[in-house]
């Protein structure tokens, strides 16, 4: 069984940690580890209170072959797993999303949930970012955009709790 054991090896000056003899994780492999593990509570939270008003809500989502992984590199669904990091393998990750999060309402106008939720004090966008009208057109997505919700490890759950309740009143009034 392998464990992991702090401590230096020969050739990391201490800024590792030994799995084994032959394989090291660096103490920036497990920081991102942290991160995302923290990030993606906070996606699947809001995410899964999203999901419950399809059709109303439509979540924009890349469903493309690429993905990006825990341990931060781009990966095909076809890639070969055994390419991934010593840590990625160590926990048997799965592929993640990055905490972005974008919607559109078909009754209430981007806009209005952004202003909604910027009154209330949660940042949010509604724009078409950085894509093409082209792009917007195939998606079948309306004139002003998205609504754009980013998240980060410093957010925490109780803020996720909150937007979801703000967002919750808008719905309930419309």
């Amino acid at each position: 069984t392998t464990r992991l054991v702090e401590g230096p090896s020969s050739h990391d000056e201490g800024n590792s940690i030994i799995v084994s003899n032959s394989t090291t994780i660096s103490h920036v492999d497990i920081a991102r580890t942290c991160i995302q593990h923290v990030e993606s509570q906070l996606v699947h939270r809001l995410l899964g209170y999203l999901q419950k008003f399809a059709p109303l809500i439509r979540i924009i989502e890349d469903l493309g072959e690429m993905k990006i992984s825990r341990d931060g590199h781009s990966h095909s669904d076809n890639d070969d797993l055994q390419q991934q990091s010593p840590l990625t393998k160590l926990n048997k990750r799965e592929l993640i999303r990055i905490p972005i999060i974008c919607f559109e309402h078909a009754t209430i106008p981007s806009r209005t949930i952004v202003e909604h939720c910027r009154k209330h004090g949660i940042i949010c966008r509604a724009c078409k970012f950085l894509s093409t009208d082209r792009l917007w057109e195939e998606l079948g997505i309306g004139g002003e955009g998205v609504v754009r919700l980013s998240l980060a490890h410093y957010n925490t759950l109780d803020e996720i709790d909150q937007c979801m309740s703000i967002l919750q009143k808008l719905f309930d009034n419309k």
